[in-house]
């Protein structure tokens, strides 16, 4: 079952890689989330980054770097990064939702 984990994700980053386009918003996210399932979070902000500096009015690109600083237990990052999700597209519920349950987790914490 491993050989077949392995094999699956030698092939996805080669697809990833043959699609990617480093002035593509969209591409970057697919290729920053790609590196996030596989536990690669600097490579995942350095794409995410990418794919915010390019469209930097994207709701998701922010809350998808704020869930990656959730998991790696820096709650202050990933705090301002749901906080901006929310300024770009205040009316989704699901930004509102990971903010709340990051300040619950947080308050457990202390």
């Amino acid at each position: 079952m491993d050989e077949i984990y392995v094999f699956s994700s030698e092939k996805a980053i080669e697809y990833y890689n043959k699609m990617y386009d480093p002035n593509n918003a969209y591409s970057c996210y697919e290729l920053g989330g790609y590196f996030y399932r596989q536990g690669e979070y600097e490579k995942a902000i350095e794409y995410y980054n990418r794919a915010i500096e390019l469209n930097p009015n994207n709701s998701y690109f922010w809350n998808e770097l704020g869930n990656l600083y959730k998991k790696r237990n820096r709650y202050e990052k990933a705090i301002e990064y749901y906080n901006r999700a929310i300024e770009l597209n205040p009316n989704n519920p699901y930004f509102w939702n990971e903010l709340g349950n990051l300040y619950k987790k947080q308050y457990k914490h202390e």
